[in-house]
């Protein structure tokens, strides 16, 4: 980043597919930080910098929703000749009105968070923490909801559909087949999320004990991991892909280290793989793109392709429908409590209503 932009050069590159946002540059001479010193206003652009580093060591997803909204927001100050520092709480409701119109209101809590984070990592006081900033916000967010504004989630991938596209792909001989139902059948077994079977590493499989370990999580960052039972089956394809690659043979590894990854980079072409190179996110989106393409006719028209959480909003629901109890739900996704299960689960759940059973007591039946 120069010190002329409010955001850093970002490369476009296909390993992370972040697309490239140009530095937006302000006429610094002449524009006054409220109330600041030329001193204060060099220890803020200072903070800026290492603000920008140090979320390169953020998770993709916290990276990419910063640099979009960031750059969202710079640009809206850009087109009103102001300087985003410059923000109060007035102009950025003007613009949460402007941005309500074309974004959804999750997107726009992402915003407000992103803009907030900006704010706060640069020792500013953030307008977005105003009492009249806050209500108006949330007057926002409370109308689009009023207007029926729908939360959606990724499309489920559930066990009729993983069953289905196992039978597809199952007598392929080739092994980036095999590998790529072995990421399909493990990511529903447990209910993983993107990270989580990406972070995958030898030494976190135990085909003898039917577990794998799950090292670091968004809810577990303590570094001690969790064991996490899988099915008979899923491990059957795990294997099955490891061995034709030669990882595994005979019930031992073999040809790899503890700290190998076990999902491997591949080139399609020549259908070989890359020692010890992990895959990429944007290949996982391609993976669960090509399997729903498989199954697409199953679904209504509006359903979106699948995304790298189907597996596990999909094996929540197959949980719900029969009729698990939701503190297992919550156990097997590794949640630190049930409000997300509980939204994959809605439309899902086989439980009877208490009030039904209320009234098959009263009447005798």
């Amino acid at each position: 980043m120069n010190g002329n932009s409010m955001i850093p050069d970002l490369r476009n590159d296909d390993e992370y597919g972040v697309a490239a946002l140009a530095p937006v540059a302000f006429p610094w001479a002449g524009i006054k930080y409220s109330s600041l010193t030329q001193e204060e206003r060099e220890s803020v652009m200072r903070r800026l910098k290492v603000f920008w580093s140090v979320i390169e060591n953020d998770p993709k997803n916290t990276r990419d929703a910063l640099y979009s909204q960031v750059g969202l927001y710079v640009r809206h100050c850009e087109s009103k000749n102001i300087h985003p520092f410059d923000c109060g709480p007035e102009e950025l409701i003007k613009y949460f009105d402007e941005q309500a119109t074309r974004l959804h209101r999750n997107t726009l809590k992402q915003s407000f968070w992103a803009i907030n984070t900006l704010f706060k990592s640069c020792s500013l006081v953030s307008p977005l923490e105003d009492a009249l900033m806050v209500r108006a916000f949330k007057q926002i967010c409370t109308h689009k909801a009023e207007l029926r504004e729908e939360i959606k989630q990724a499309t489920p991938l559930k066990l009729e559909h993983l069953n289905r596209i196992n039978d597809t792909w199952g007598d392929s001989p080739t092994k980036l087949v095999q590998r790529d139902l072995a990421i399909l059948n493990v990511a529903y077994a447990g209910l993983l999320r993107a990270s989580e079977l990406l972070g995958l590493k030898v030494s976190d499989v135990d085909f003898k004990r039917c577990q794998i370990r799950i090292m670091f999580s968004k809810t577990d960052k303590s570094g001690f991991g969790k064991w996490v039972a899988m099915t008979t089956e899923s491990m059957e394809y795990l294997k099955a892909y490891l061995q034709s690659i030669a990882m595994y043979a005979d019930g031992e590894w073999t040809n790899c280290s503890p700290d190998d990854p076990v999902f491997l980079k591949f080139t399609p072409r020549w259908d070989k793989w890359v020692k010890s190179t992990t895959i990429k996110h944007r290949t996982l989106v391609d993976i669960y793109k090509k399997a729903f393409l498989l199954v697409a006719e199953s679904y209504p028209k509006e359903h979106r392709v699948y995304s790298t959480h189907s597996p596990r909003v999909g094996a929540t629901q197959d949980l719900w429908e029969a009729g698990v109890p939701i503190t297992e739900i919550i156990t097997a996704g590794r949640w630190s409590d049930s409000s997300m299960p509980t939204r994959y689960g809605q439309g899902h759940t086989v439980y009877e209503s208490p009030l039904e059973r209320l009234q098959k007591s009263r009447n005798g039946r």
